[in-house]
């Protein structure tokens, strides 16, 4: 695919928070406090909401994993970070995040996944990276040189299937 910028998103502006995880996966911030239940701040004594220093996994370990899943939902995204329009920063941001509960999940709690639930969250997200890339097709369309009314092409150019649209994330 020919480089284009269509706008100036950052890594910053798509890269969910470990909070924002933390958000998606409250059964997961286990701290050291927590005498029963074993799930954290929804059942534990202690409010630990995010994951830190003595949480597992820790802060550092989900920022680690954020980066991973980062880079690969940017991999399923047509012409990559550049490509990504302003409208759709958000929906690529928590395609980052669902896909990194995922691996957070599948990481450090494999003995106890519930399968569904990692299910819905890879739908989410592969549905986030497909509106991505749609609005991405559509700026391109809307960008397609013309000659008066006149396109400078024969027709639609075929679509591009994105690894997303046939097994996904």
């Amino acid at each position: 695919m020919a480089d284009f910028v269509l706008n100036q998103v950052t890594e910053e502006d798509i890269t969910p928070s470990v909070d924002d995880v933390a958000l998606l996966l409250r059964t997961r911030t286990v701290g050291p406090g927590t005498t029963f239940g074993g799930l954290g701040a929804d059942t534990g004594p202690e409010q630990v909401t995010t994951f830190g220093e003595h949480t597992r996994p820790t802060a550092t370990e989900v920022a680690n994993v954020i980066e991973a899943a980062r880079g690969s939902v940017l991999g399923y995204v047509r012409g990559g970070l550049a490509a990504i329009p302003e409208a759709q920063k958000d929906a690529a941001k928590n395609a980052i995040a669902l896909y990194a509960a995922v691996l957070v999940e599948v990481s450090f709690f494999r003995e106890s996944v519930n399968e569904e639930l990692l299910q819905l969250w890879r739908d989410m997200s592969n549905g986030n990276v497909r509106a991505v890339n749609t609005a991405i097709a559509d700026i391109l369309e809307q960008q397609r040189p013309t000659f008066g009314s006149i396109p400078m092409t024969t027709g639609r150019a075929p679509r591009m299937q994105s690894p997303v649209d046939e097994a996904g994330i």
